[in-house]
C-alpha cells in the first residue's frame, strides 16, 4: 500500500477519451491544474477521487 489518500489524473481538456476512462473509473473533474515546468504552459484538468471512492468503484467494476 502506498498510503495515498487520493487518486488523480492530469488530463488535457480536449482529451475526451481519457476523460471517459476517468469517469468510468469513478473520477470527477476537479477543475484546472498546472503541470511543473517546462510543461506548465499546457492546460490540464485534474480528475480524481478519494481512496475510499476508488475502492468502491473498483469493487463495482470487478
Amino acid at each position: 500500500m502506498l498510503g495515498w489518500d487520493e487518486v488523480i489524473h492530469s488530463i488535457a481538456p480536449a482529451n475526451a477519451a481519457s476523460q471517459a476512462v476517468a469517469m468510468r473509473l469513478g473520477s470527477r473533474n476537479r477543475g484546472p491544474g498546472t503541470l511543473p515546468p517546462p510543461l506548465d504552459q499546457h492546460p490540464i484538468e485534474i480528475w480524481g477521487q478519494t481512496r475510499d471512492e476508488w475502492r468502491a468503484n473498483r469493487e463495482r467494476l470487478a
